[in-house]
């Protein structure tokens, strides 16, 4: 069932879609712009130096601090953020040597530089607070930041792949209100985090739904519109989403502590769960399930909204339409039944196949359950019961033995109708043989196309190798045994008139 045929009946971007998507769908994409970046704003890193207890004290300025503390990087033109002067900062200050007429000479010349040991002072702007500060994530732990920045998008990438089987599984109405719960619920405690471990884990939960979120009001939008307006729509809600952007940039700036930013960034979005009420299904999702008295529904409210008007029995069409999963089934079961048949059939179960009717008809029929589970039969010819294989070679030889005629009196064209004994026999005649061709008088040389014959002259010990070769295969075997010892060629060869040449047509 195509929704975009039914989709001109009921308007393709009539009033009901544009109520629908720039009241619902379009704010729909804030949630996702404000937690993807108002991580950017609470894990900001400041300008910072390390804290000298000794100088804390004193009333200096932080410049003064600096120069008597900091290592100077002439080539940055920057102070150190990592490293400090070890020295007795009271004794050289109260001996007056750092001061010359006002002016600030610095450290003394043999200043040991040591790594920061008792924390980092940090210029923040008025009022604002980072979780970088808060938890002295500089220097040998500037890493955590970047680090939490990485989970968020790791997060992302496994919680749109599970995600994205409850929006096809619930809907995507449930699907959405499942995702804004869970970053509600992540968000607002990632602003009570007491250490930075708690918060990484709060912000690893809001990263599973950050791009979930922003597709399921952009995957409702394009399946509520005609295939004219799904560009349009598509363009739409991603400026709503650039939109978004800019407006975190304000409440980044007018909420400066990073614990408030996330209230700010979360409890807003508690709203849309009264969405819940006026936010429809995807009838298009509704229909590929099966749910048509809910489609039913949606659908006559869109067409009343775009006034348009549908028949009373408008769905008793659709709904015929549910018969056409009856040929798949069918199909399915079919499928599945060859599947098993297959099974037996002589090369699944490692059998040569028939060469006779009477094979045909005795291949299989005393075999048992277990026969056509053996997967590798040990022999095959075993299963067969009464039903011995046999080459086409091996019946003729079978039937002229029982009638009494001698075995040398057999014509030689029945030992070429079998494909085993043909390569046998070019494998063991060696220049024993020599073809000529034989044709009609009338069509020697001739291009017509017309067939041709052969005939095969084969002497006295080509004749002898083929006998033995037939005599000695297996039953049901196209393999051949080892050579015979000297008596058993001995005998064998008895059977052959001494001087004897057949040719074969």
């Amino acid at each position: 069932m195509d929704f975009d045929e039914i989709l001109p009946d009921l308007g393709e971007y009539g009033t009901y879609q544009k109520l629908v998507l720039w009241f619902l769908l379009l704010p729909g994409t804030m949630p996702c712009g404000f937690h993807a970046y108002n991580q950017l704003f609470m894990a900001f890193t400041p300008e910072h130096w390390c804290r000298v207890p000794d100088l804390d004290d004193k009333e200096l300025s932080s410049e003064v601090i600096k120069n008597l503390s900091i290592p100077y990087d002439d080539v940055s033109g920057e102070y150190s953020s990592c490293q400090r002067y070890d020295y007795n900062f009271s004794q050289y200050m109260s001996s007056s040597r750092y001061l010359d007429g006002g002016g600030i000479l610095g450290p003394p010349p043999d200043a040991k530089v040591i790594p920061c040991d008792n924390g980092w002072h940090y210029d923040l702007p008025e009022y604002s607070t980072s979780v970088v500060s808060d938890w002295d994530l500089v220097c040998d732990s500037s890493f955590y930041p970047t680090l939490a920045l990485v989970l968020l998008g790791a997060s992302g990438l496994v919680g749109n792949y599970i995600f994205g089987y409850i929006q096809d599984g619930c809907g995507r109405r449930p699907a959405f209100f499942i995702y804004l719960l869970i970053e509600s619920a992540f968000g607002i405690a990632t602003a009570f985090a007491p250490t930075f471990h708690w918060w990484l884990v709060c912000r690893v939960g809001v990263g599973f739904t950050v791009p979930a979120i922003m597709s399921t009001p952009m995957v409702l939008a394009i399946e509520l519109v005609g295939p004219g307006k799904r560009t349009y729509t598509t363009v739409i809600m991603n400026v709503a989403y650039s939109f978004t952007l800019i407006l975190l940039s304000g409440v980044a700036y007018l909420v400066r502590d990073w614990a408030q930013l996330s209230l700010a960034t979360t409890i807003p979005f508690l709203a849309f769960f009264f969405f819940w009420c006026v936010l429809p299904e995807s009838p298009r999702w509704l229909l590929a399930n099966g749910r048509l008295e809910e489609a039913e529904k949606i659908m006559r409210k869109m067409a009343r909204v775009n006034r348009k008007q549908l028949p009373e029995n408008y769905m008793a069409n659709l709904r015929g339409s549910e018969m056409m999963v009856l040929p798949l089934i069918i199909m399915g079961i079919l499928l599945n039944l060859g599947g098993i048949f297959s099974l037996m059939l002589p090369e699944t179960l490692h059998q040569h196949l028939p060469q006779t009717l009477e094979e045909g008809e005795e291949f299989g029929k005393h075999w048992t359950m277990s026969d056509y589970c053996a997967c590798c039969p040990k022999q095959p010819s075993s299963m067969n019961g009464t039903a011995r294989k046999m080459s086409t070679t091996d019946s003729v030889l079978q039937d002229r033995l029982s009638d009494g005629a001698p075995e040398e009196s057999f014509p030689v064209s029945n030992l070429l109708k079998s494909q085993d004994q043909e390569r046998a026999i070019e494998d063991t005649l060696g220049g024993g043989r020599t073809v000529e061709d034989v044709s009609n008088p009338g069509t020697r040389g001739s291009d017509d196309g017309r067939q041709q014959h052969h005939r095969v002259s084969f002497d006295e010990s080509s004749l002898a190798s083929v006998g033995s070769i037939n005599r000695r295969r297996k039953a049901g075997s196209p393999t051949y045994t080892q050579s015979p010892s000297p008596e058993q060629d001995e005998e064998e060869h008895k059977l052959i008139p001494t001087s004897r040449k057949v040719t074969v047509v």
